[in-house]
């Protein structure tokens, strides 16, 4: 299983990188495939990959979906879906594109379109924390 963490900061404040790389840095024995910070002022967010199926062969995380800005959301996931293709179906993915998708891409997907009730669609073993 990946390693996933998160800060946000109540006051506001920005997180400091080097706060996230400690967090991050006792998770690397959870994924030492790959490690990735996101900072956006007071949130700031680490995962550690640890890859467990071939969708993850090509997965970076933090995962940033849309335009930097506004209209962009950032997801980090620790998953394992045994509803991929049901899912695909719901969020409209083609066949082909669901098997270069890797489970908290579609995750990510998942979070853009349904918001808090996510998890209502998700069967499998999975944590995730996302940013809108």
């Amino acid at each position: 299983m990946s390693g996933i963490c998160g800060i946000f900061d109540l006051d506001s404040k920005p997180v400091a990188q080097r706060e996230l790389q400690a967090m991050t840095g006792m998770l690397e024995r959870r994924g030492p495939e790959h490690t990735g910070h996101w900072l956006g002022g007071p949130l700031a967010l680490g995962h550690c990959l640890l890859r467990n199926a071939p969708e993850s062969k090509q997965e970076q995380q933090p995962m940033i979906l849309g335009e930097p800005g506004c209209s962009s959301q950032v997801v980090v996931a620790d998953v394992r879906l045994d509803n991929r293709e049901e899912l695909a179906e719901l969020l409209r993915l083609d066949e082909q594109r669901l098997h270069t998708t890797s489970d908290a891409e579609l995750v990510a997907h998942a979070c853009r379109q349904w918001k808090k009730k996510t998890p209502q669609y998700l069967l499998g073993d999975f944590a995730f924390a996302a940013w809108d």
